[in-house]
C-alpha cells in the first residue's frame, strides 16, 4: 500500500491505483476489518472525504467516500489519521477521527451504511473545537472565544490506568484564554456518557467539551509548556506502549521541540505524571515514535526519527529505571570540601559548542578534490577570488563519482594569498546548491590566514539561504586596536579574525546544525604550555568567552568548531596550582581544563586534587566542558536542588534529559559521587549530546580483575569508554565501587576533549 499526496496503489504489480484527479491528498492510512468480512479495508482521509478501499469478492479494490470534508457538526476532518479500537466494550470497533482543525469524534462502526453524512446519532461522543463550552449558569459561550486545536496529530488510545476500560490522550496545540487547555496533555475517559439536566451536570458543562448529549470526562491534564518547549509546544503524535515492563501502557508524546515525553495514566502515580523524557534530537522536531521490542530483551523500546537527520532508539525500561542512590556505595564526605562560593561558577561561553576540535590530517579518512585559485591582492592586503561555476561543478562530478565507491570526499578550494591580512571567496550559489543535492561531501576553504572546512549539512544550510545566488566567505584580521583592553591582554599579539559569510551581502552566520571546522596556523612561542592555547570568542561588546579548541603541535595549527559565526581569537591562559606539581600524573588535565575555565580551584590558589566530588560538582564540570549553559529561569527541578550555586546547573541538566536523579525527583546534589555513578553521568550526557567518541582503544571490560564488581546500571556505560580509551582505571582494576577525586574526574573529561 503506498500514498502520497499525488496516488494511492494498492496489490502486487500493477495492482489498482488512483491518481491525483479522483483523490486529491491521501493522507495516512488504518486498517480494520470493520465490516467483519475476513479481510481489512483501507481507510484514510483525503480532500474529498473519509475514504474507505474494499476488497470485493470479485477481485477487484473498490474506493467509497462515506464522509465529506465538512461534517455534520460542520467541522473539518482534513488531515485525520483513524484510529480503529474497542473503544467502549461492546466488542465492535469504533472509528477515532481526530480532525485536521477543530473536531475530535468517536464514531460507531456502522457509519459505512450511512453514505454521505454521518447522521448524529451515530456519534458515541464528539469534541467539538471551537467546542460548546458553557458558562457557570448553562448558557453557552461564544464559539469565536474558544478557539482549540488538537488536529492533524495522531491521538493514543490505550487502558493506561489499568482499570480495563480505554483512555484517549489528546495534546491542544491552543486554547480558551484563561482556561487550561492550550499546551495541555489531557487524558479522556474513552466510554462518553449522556449529559443530564441535573444541576451537578448543568454545573460541569463549564469549560467542559460537549456536542448535543454526549460528553467525556477528563480524567487528568499536565501542563507542557514550562518542561517542554514553552507556549508553542505541539505534540506531534502521541502513541501507547508499555514502556517500564509494569504491564500497563503508557502515552508516548513526541513534540514539535524535540521532546519525547512519557505520561504515567495512573489516576494519582506516586513518582509523578512524567514517568520520563528525553530530548533525542538537540531540540529539533520529532516524527512519530514507534515502540517494539527491537533488541528482544523482552521490554519495549521506542523508536523516532528527528530533524537531526537521525533515527534514534531509547530503551525504555532503562530510562524509566532511575539511578540507584549513592549511599549504595557509602564514602564518607570529606570535611575540607570546597565551600559553595568557590565552586566552579556558569562559563559566559556566548557561542557553545558540542564538537570535539578536529585534526587537521584528513586526507587520511577523506578522497580530496582540489582546486588551486590565486588570488587578486590589494595594496592594502585584501585578497578576493572567485570560482567560476563550470569548474566547481567539474570538482562536484568527481565528488559524485568518488562517492560512488562509498569513499567520503572533501571539495578543496586552495586559495593563494600570500601575506594578504584578509581573504574572500566568491562561490556561484547555483553551483554550490547542486553540491549540496548531489553530494555528501564537505567543503574545505584554504586560505594564508585559516582552513575552513564546512561539513555536508553546513554546505545545505548555506545553499539553501533564499539570497544564496553569489556566496562569499571571508576571514578578515582584526585590528586588535579595536578590542577591549581584556581581549588585548588575554590575546596579545596572537590571531584575531572575524569569519563571514555573504549571501548577496546579507550575512549568515546560523549553520542550522552544521559545522565548520577551523584551523588556524599558528606557532607556539617559548615559554608556553600546549594545553594552555586556548580560543576565545568575542562578542559585539568586547567580552570574551572560552569555546572548546586546542593546538595541534603536529600540524602547527590551532583547531576548534563553529557552528556560528563571528570574531574569534587565539589567546594564552596558563593557571597553576599549589598543590599540583608538574610531575604529577593528573598536571596536564587539571591544566587544560583550569585554562579554558571549566575546574577552579577552592582558594589560596589549591585545586585539592585528592578531594571527593560530589554529585553535583561533578554534573557542572561536564556541563562546563561542553558548553552547556546554565538556565537560572527554570523552575522544574529537582526537589532537592535547593537555592545554590548548583541550582540553574541542576535544572538545566534535568530539562534536558542530561541525568535522572536518584529516585523520587531527587538528585542528591552534594553527596561524593563514586567512579560508576560518575561514568554513567558522562555516558547519557556524551550519549544525548551526540558527543560518543569513537575508536578502539583495544581494551576490553573483560580485561579488567574487578569487572564482577560493576553495578548493572553501569556496565554499558563503563565498556563503552572503557573500549574509546576515556577510562582505564590503575592498570588492573576499574575500581567502581571507589569515590572518585577531583583529579579523576579532570582526567577523565581530559580524555574526550583532549581527542
Amino acid at each position: 500500500i503506498y500514498a502520497s499526496p499525488l496516488t494511492v496503489k494498492i496489490g502486487r504489480g500493477a495492482g489498482n491505483s488512483w491518481d491525483r484527479s479522483t483523490l486529491p491528498n491521501p493522507g495516512s492510512y488504518s486498517l480494520a476489518d470493520v465490516n467483519k468480512d475476513g479481510v481489512d479495508e483501507i481507510y484514510f482521509v483525503a480532500l474529498e472525504g473519509y475514504m474507505r478501499i474494499n476488497y470485493e469478492s470479485d477481485g477487484t479494490f473498490s474506493l467509497n467516500s462515506f464522509y465529506p470534508q465538512i461534517d455534520s457538526y460542520n467541522t473539518y476532518i482534513y488531515y485525520a489519521t483513524p484510529i480503529f479500537t474497542d473503544i467502549d466494550g461492546d466488542g465492535e470497533l469504533e472509528h477515532i477521527l481526530s480532525g485536521g482543525f477543530n473536531s475530535f469524534t468517536v464514531y460507531t462502526g456502522d457509519i459505512i451504511t450511512e453514505p454521505i453524512v454521518w447522521p448524529v446519532n451515530n456519534a458515541e461522543w464528539h469534541i467539538l473545537m471551537p467546542p460548546t463550552a458553557y458558562n457557570s449558569d448553562g448558557t453557552v459561550k461564544n464559539r469565536g472565544d474558544n478557539d482549540l486545536n488538537a488536529g492533524r496529530r495522531l491521538q493514543g488510545v490505550a487502558d493506561v490506568d489499568g482499570d480495563g476500560k480505554m483512555e484517549i490522550g489528546i495534546q491542544f496545540s491552543t486554547g480558551i484564554e484563561g482556561e487550561q487547555y492550550a499546551g495541555f496533555m489531557h487524558c479522556y475517559e474513552g466510554e462518553g456518557t449522556e449529559w443530564t439536566d441535573s444541576p451537578e451536570d448543568v454545573a460541569a458543562r463549564n469549560g467542559q467539551y460537549a456536542w448535543d448529549n454526549y460528553k467525556s470526562q477528563v480524567k487528568w491534564k499536565y501542563d507542557m509548556r514550562p518542561e517542554f518547549g514553552g507556549q508553542n509546544v505541539i505534540a506531534n503524535s502521541i502513541v501507547t506502549g508499555d514502556i517500564d515492563g509494569d504491564g500497563r501502557a503508557e502515552f508516548v508524546v513526541s513534540t514539535n521541540t524535540g521532546y519525547l515525553v512519557v505520561f504515567n495514566g495512573e489516576d494519582d502515580p506516586e513518582d509523578g505524571r512524567v514517568l520520563w523524557s528525553v530530548n533525542p534530537g538537540g531540540g529539533t522536531k520529532l516524527g512519530m515514535p514507534v515502540i517494539a521490542d527491537v533488541d528482544n530483551d523482552g521490554y519495549s523500546e521506542i523508536i523516532v526519527s528527528a530533524g537531526d537527520g537521525a533515527i534514534h532508539i531509547i530503551d525504555g525500561e532503562e530510562r524509566s529505571e532511575q539511578e540507584p542512590s549513592p549511599t549504595a556505595t557509602p564514602t564518607p564526605t570529606p570535611t575540607t570540601a570546597p565551600e559553595p562560593s568557590e565552586t566552579p561558577e556558569p562559563t559566559t561561553t556566548p557561542v557553545p559548542t558540542t564538537t570535539p576540535a578536529p585534526e587537521q590530517d584528513e586526507e587520511e579518512e577523506y578522497e580530496v578534490t582540489a582546486l588551486s585559485i590565486e588570488a587578486d591582492v590589494s595594496p592594502d592586503g585584501a585578497a578576493s577570488a572567485n570560482v567560476e561555476s563550470d569548474i566547481f561543478i567539474k570538482l562536484i562530478d568527481n565528488a559524485k563519482e568518488d562517492e560512488t565507491t562509498g569513499q567520503r570526499v572533501v571539495v578543496e578550494l586552495s586559495v593563494d594569498s600570500k601575506d594578504a591580512k584578509s581573504v574572500t571567496l566568491g562561490i556561484p550559489g547555483s553551483a554550490l546548491k547542486q553540491m549540496a543535492d548531489a553530494t555528501e561531501s564537505s567543503l574545505r576553504i584554504s586560505t594564508g590566514l585559516a582552513t575552513v572546512t564546512f561539513d555536508s549539512r553546513a554546505v545545505e544550510a548555506i545553499s539553501s539561504n533564499e539570497n544564496a545566488e553569489n556566496i562569499k566567505v571571508s576571514i578578515d584580521t582584526v585590528d586588535k586596536d579595536l578590542l577591549s583592553d581584556e581581549a588585548r591582554e588575554k590575546v596579545g599579539d596572537r590571531p584575531v579574525y572575524d569569519f563571514k559569510i555573504l549571501a548577496d551581502d546579507t550575512g549568515i552566520s546560523d549553520l542550522m546544525g552544521g559545522k565548520a571546522e577551523i584551523h588556524i596556523p599558528y606557532t607556539q612561542k617559548p615559554g608556553e604550555k600546549e594545553n594552555s592555547i586556548v580560543v576565545y570568542h568575542i562578542d559585539s561588546e568586547g567580552n570574551l568567552g572560552t569555546i572548546r579548541g586546542k593546538y595541534n603541535k603536529e600540524t602547527g595549527t590551532v583547531s576548534f568548531t563553529l557552528s556560528h559565526f563571528s570574531v574569534y581569537a587565539v589567546g594564552y591562559n596558563e593557571v597553576n596550582f599549589n598543590d599540583v606539581s608538574e610531575s604529577e600524573w593528573y598536571n596536564e588535565a587539571v591544566g587544560f581544563l583550569a585554562a579554558r575555565g571549566i575546574v577552579k580551584g577552592i582558594g589560596n590558589n589549591n585545586f585539592a586534587p585528592g578531594y571527593n566530588v560530589t554529585r553535583a560538582d561533578f554534573l557542572i564540570m561536564v556541563m562546563n566542558s561542553f558548553g552547556i549553559e546554565a538556565d537560572s529561569e527554570i523552575t522544574d527541578n529537582f526537589d532537592d536542588a535547593g537555592d545554590k550555586y548548583y541550582t540553574p546547573y541542576l535544572g538545566t541538566a534535568k530539562q534536558l534529559g542530561l541525568v535522572l536523579g536518584i529516585g523520587n525527583n531527587k538528585y542528591a546534589p552534594e553527596l561524593t559521587i563514586s567512579r560508576q555513578e560518575m561514568f554513567v553521568i558522562l555516558y547519557r550526557i556524551l550519549e544525548n549530546i551526540g558527543e560518543m567518541p569513537a575508536g578502539d582503544d583495544g581494551r576490553t571490560l573483560e580485561s579488567f580483575k574487578d569487572v564482577d564488581e560493576i553495578a548493572d546500571y553501569a556496565i554499558e556505560a563503563i565498556e563503552t569508554l572503557v573500549i574509546s580509551g576515556v577510562i582505564s582505571g590503575d592498570g588492573e582494576k576499574l575500581l567502581p565501587g571507589a569515590t572518585s577525586s577531583r583529579a579523576e574526574a579532570a582526567q577523565v573529561l581530559y580524555n574526550i576533549l583532549s581527542k
